[in-house]
């Protein structure tokens, strides 16, 4: 007979989380305060000073009694703790009395509120048990009998013992409530409602940890109920075997599958298997480690911590093959044996108990195997591998103090031979640049939150009213309109409401001690003058002496002899030159008003470019590359409007010798192997330009960007002369001074790689030499195509000729490290998804096998693993990404597809689609009208032709976009701002303008440690400086 083993539904109600991750290390030494580095990092430094400076908030954080188990949050961090009562209670609880009251009572009332929820999910219990005669297997343990009667006793009399306790503690309330201080009497009215509201933020993990117990009890339920109706079918001998076969398949998979999510657990917690350590001592080699601790030791170091590295990770892809490949083994043949008991049983069909519904033999084993299947995975996620973590934890900071391992995790890179950061300094800059720590705003003062709720509020008010005042097919809004007030009132109250939630302690906690980590590593990074950088393509932070990078960038100019020192502050030099050309062209006529309006840099507004640079750690010596911020620049509008002139004509002009990206590349070779041209002896050819930007020569340039224009009788552009063109182009790149260490220098050679121009005109540029050099010389039936860019073989695609065969996979630069946006980030949770998405698109686009793509999904989970992604979170993205393609019949284990013909269906799909950067050019070339031109037309021979770009934006005619700044605790609130907007728009003629609310980010670690700009008062206006000084002089004197 076929049975049904125990479903556990675990009932182990454990409060407490992974302390480690909590708490604060008490030291005797004298902090020294940081200079701060803006007015909000400087408030919120002063605000964590004078936390810890308030010795008098620090109580005795006992239990009231010896079987109470203090929660986190009552026992971790007084000094939150109170700062949360102060202002949720609006009391400033100075004395020590009112402070010890509150916690005491908060003690009791924790206790009866976790009592209330187990009460509620054992009434649930109680209820379903009661109706369905199935009882949770905590249940059954603790009543020791599955007997149903017994069960609903049990149940019962535990509810009613648990009625008695909350019963106790509501009366040790009211005794306990005679000892309130007198200071706190005019709150008693309202003390506990306010207190009970702070438990249940507390709390709420644990409200949804019940909630999920709940519902796979409900699951049980219904796997229950779907055994007993696959156990109404009178059953052959042969079928029941059958039926055993299966769930033995089912089990063996599950088996392998439990050991793949334990090895993921151990990369996500960097602890892994021994073995991985043996290979580590294989490959070091410490007899031929240079005794020598200079820079040539240094980069031995380095290269050998790769090699290690590089070699687990590829260990690690291997295991997880064979893991894979054990699953699909018996996935195969339960695959077989279920087409079989298919075949022989569609048609062995009854009706349901109770319905009239006629159900096969195979459908009714399929829902039960299926619903067994997911109780399965949810066993080993939420109770075998959370316990198996906690246990790996353990026995790892047991070994805390052994010998440090390399990581197979990305992490910063410290070009130093000694360094002053301690480890959890280090793992804290390993999560990336890009990473964003929690809650930053918790931690403003007053006025600085206010300041931020002022300015989310005026931003978007001032976007919805220019929106409506541009609007033309619809009445005018008058500014004073009462509608516009309404909305910024409740804009305004949602924005406070939402900034002055409370939030759990245990989320305020990690956002204080990532801010002082901040802090801290700030601090050294001063004291020790070191310089953090992002490096250039490894996607991790690099560390390095200030001395260094001094050196290294006098090396760089001297080499490359593209710059020239300035004596004096060219900021007014630049301003009247560009002024003079924008008005000089405009007194001729050359260009129109609003022209020389969209084009003239604003002298309040208008800064220096400043260079800073980023180094290159996968070259030798760690050379490093230029980077000039121009984005305030006097140039920067006359840059923009050039780039918009002229790369919708190079887009039009050059696509066919132009590869937009690597799916592009594909497309093309894909066209000319259906020509036939491509065999066995094709072969693949790339070159890469080294330093084409700063190499750029300028006049040359100018010239060839004339010749461009004119080869395509584009002898005008939106009523612009192609000498017009050259002059702004010419301002563009001569009028490029800038500021570095507090010094001025001019471009003298090249582009600034800043620039929204530079990179068009470089693209011109080598649009002339190859018509010179390689498109005369090519067979007309070969393919040559370019790609301004930075990798080689080419683009992010490796492309292989396997003896007449094209093959494709995903290109990993040797410098690469597998970073993304770290899981702990606060970034909105929709980037984790898109990430996840893209990474599995891209690998399939590239992918011409399904073995080649395998090796890729695989290469991608291990990414996601070592930057903190839950397994579980993977395996819903994978299913999401793959679920068209996966049989709906099969209870496959893995979140995958596991056939060719589903991965070259997969592709096909995602093929035919364009991606983001093709529609991007082909839409810009869509944007070129080309007209004969009018002028001199008595000329013959002439096709002279004028251009116009039109930029149509009529896809987001009817589109609102505004942005908020993003934080964990702010959930909700783009939901909130639609139901305003919907409160007072939706039922009007505005209706269907369409309100869509983006994400501004918070400051990342790399902006909030690496300082590139220098002092305003180098890049800004200097005569407006004097001016000031002038002024608070004559006021002094008067």
């Amino acid at each position: 007979h076929t049975t049904i083993e125990k479903m556990e539904v675990s009932n182990g109600l454990n409060d407490n989380i992974n302390e480690n991750n909590t708490t604060t290390s008490k030291s005797n030494k004298r902090k020294q305060q940081m200079t701060p580095s803006s007015s909000q990092r400087s408030a919120s430094h002063s605000l964590v000073k004078r936390m810890k400076r308030s010795k008098s908030s620090q109580i005795t954080m006992i239990p009231l009694k010896p079987n109470f188990k203090l929660p986190i949050y009552l026992k971790t961090h007084p000094n939150l703790l109170f700062r949360t009562l102060r202002l949720l209670l609006k009391h400033t609880l100075r004395k020590k009395s009112e402070r010890q009251f509150l916690h005491s009572r908060l003690q009791l009332l924790d206790q009866q509120c976790r009592l209330e929820l187990r009460q509620n999910l054992w009434q649930s219990y109680l209820n379903l048990g009661t109706e369905k005669e199935v009882w949770p297997n905590v249940v059954m343990k603790m009543a020791k009998t599955d007997e149903h009667l017994v069960c609903q006793q049990f149940v019962q009399k535990r509810l009613n013992e648990m009625k008695i306790k909350y019963d106790q503690f509501t009366n040790e309330l009211r005794t306990q409530l005679q000892s309130c201080p007198v200071t706190l009497l005019q709150l008693q009215s309202t003390l506990d409602q306010h207190l009970k509201e702070l438990i249940q933020i507390q709390q709420k993990y644990l409200a949804t940890k019940m909630q999920f117990q709940l519902k796979r009890y409900e699951d049980m339920i219904k796997e229950m109920e779907s055994f007993q109706s696959l156990s109404s079918f009178p059953l052959t001998s042969d079928q029941q075997n059958t039926i055993d076969r299966l769930i033995h398949l089912q089990e063996k998979q599950v088996q392998f599958y439990e050991d793949l999510e334990k090895l993921e657990a151990r990369i996500s917690i960097d602890f892994l298997p021994r073995s991985f350590d043996e290979l580590e001592d294989f490959i070091v080699v410490n007899d031929y480690f240079p005794l020598i601790k200079d820079n040539i030791a240094l980069e031995f170091k380095q290269n050998s911590y790769k090699i290690i590295q590089e070699a687990k990770r590829t260990w690690l892809n291997t295991y997880g093959n064979v893991y894979e490949n054990q699953i699909e083994k018996f996935q195969h043949q339960y695959e077989v044996v279920l087409h079989q008991f298919e075949i022989a049983n569609s048609s062995h069909a009854c009706i349901n108990n109770g319905t009239t519904t006629t159900t096969t033999l195979y459908q009714s084993f399929l829902n039960y195997i299926n619903r067994r299947t997911n109780r399965l995975k949810e066993e080993i996620a939420y109770e075998k591998i959370s316990l198996y973590r906690k246990q790996l934890l353990r026995v790892q900071r047991h070994l805390k103090s052994s010998k440090k391992m390399v990581t197979v995790k990305p992490t910063v890179i410290v070009d130093l031979l000694y360094h002053p950061f301690t480890a959890a300094q280090l793992d804290y800059l390993s999560r990336g640049p890009t990473y964003i720590r929690p809650n930053p705003s918790i931690f403003f003062p007053e006025k600085t939150l206010q300041k931020r709720i002022e300015r989310e509020h005026n931003d978007t008010m001032k976007k919805l009213k220019k929106y409506m005042s541009n609007v033309t097919d619809l009445p005018k809004i008058p500014l004073n309109s009462p509608l516009y007030k309404s909305y910024s009132n409740q804009l305004r109250s949602y924005l406070s409401q939402s900034y002055m939630t409370l939030i759990p302690l245990i989320d305020q906690i990690r956002a204080l001690r990532e801010l002082k980590m901040i802090q801290s590593i700030r601090k050294k990074l001063k004291k020790y003058k070191l310089i953090l950088r992002e490096t250039d393509k490894s996607g991790v932070l690099h560390i390095g002496s200030a001395i260094d990078y001094e050196r290294k960038a006098a090396e760089y100019r001297q080499t490359t002899g593209a710059y020239e020192e300035l004596t004096s502050n060219p900021y007014n030099d630049i301003i009247c030159q560009v002024t003079r050309l924008l008005n000089q062209l405009k007194s001729l006529n050359r260009i129109r008003e609003w022209q020389r309006i969209k084009m003239m840099p604003i002298r309040e507004k208008t800064e220096l470019a400043y260079m800073y640079f980023i180094p290159k750690p996968h070259k030798k010596g760690t050379p490093p590359r230029p980077i000039l911020n121009t984005i305030h620049a006097a140039t920067k509008q006359i840059s923009q409007f050039l780039d918009k002139l002229i790369r919708p004509l190079f887009d039009r002009f050059v696509r066919q010798t132009t590869f937009v990206d690597g799916v592009d590349l594909l497309d093309q070779l894909q066209k000319y192997i259906q020509k036939g041209y491509f065999n066995a002896s094709t072969l693949f050819i790339t070159f890469d330009i080294t330093n084409l930007y700063t190499m750029l020569p300028q006049e040359e340039s100018l010239v060839i960007l004339a010749e461009f224009l004119r080869t395509h009788n584009c002898e005008r552009i939106n009523g612009l002369s192609i000498d017009t063109i050259i002059e702004l182009a010419r301002v563009v790149l001569q009028a490029n001074a800038f500021v570095y260490n507090n010094k001025f220098y001019r471009q003298i050679i090249g582009g600034a790689m800043g620039s929204a121009f530079t990179l068009t005109l470089a693209n011109i540029f080598m649009w002339k030499w190859e018509r010179q050099t390689i498109l005369p010389k090519l067979p007309s039936r070969e393919l040559y195509g370019r790609h301004i860019g930075k990798s080689v073989p080419f683009l992010d695609v490796l492309v292989q000729n396997n003896n007449g065969i094209l093959a494709s996979s995903l290109y990993h630069k040797p410098s690469a490290e597998p970073t993304v946006v770290s899981f702990l980030s606060d970034h909105p949770r929709h980037v984790f998804r898109n990430v996840i998405q893209t990474a599995l698109t891209r690998a399939v686009r590239y992918s011409s096998t399904f073995e080649i793509f395998n090796n890729e999904r695989r290469a991608i989970r291990l990414m996601f693993l070592y930057n903190k992604y839950p397994s579980n979170y993977i395996n819903q993205q994978f299913e999401k990404f793959f679920a068209d393609y996966m049989s709906s019949t099969s209870s496959s284990i893995l979140s995958m597809i596991t056939n060719e013909s589903q991965f070259f269906a997969l592709r096909e799909k995602l093929s035919n689609q364009p991606t983001a950067k093709q529609t991007q050019v082909a839409m810009s070339a869509a944007t070129v009208d080309l007209l004969q031109s009018t002028q001199n037309v008595t000329q013959r021979n002439t096709n002279n032709m004028e251009a116009t770009i039109k930029r149509k934006n009529d896809k987001f005619k009817n589109n609102l976009f505004i942005h908020v700044t993003h934080e964990a605790r702010l959930k909700g609130l783009a939901r909130e701002i639609h139901i305003i907007h919907d409160n007072h728009f939706k039922n009007t003629d505005y209706g269907e303008i369409r309100l869509i609310v983006g994400f501004r980010n918070n400051p990342n670690i790399e902006f909030e440690l690496s300082r590139k700009r220098p002092s305003s008062s180098v890049l800004k206006d200097p005569l407006r400086k004097s001016k000031n000084e002038n002024q608070m002089e004559s006021t002094v004197m008067a």
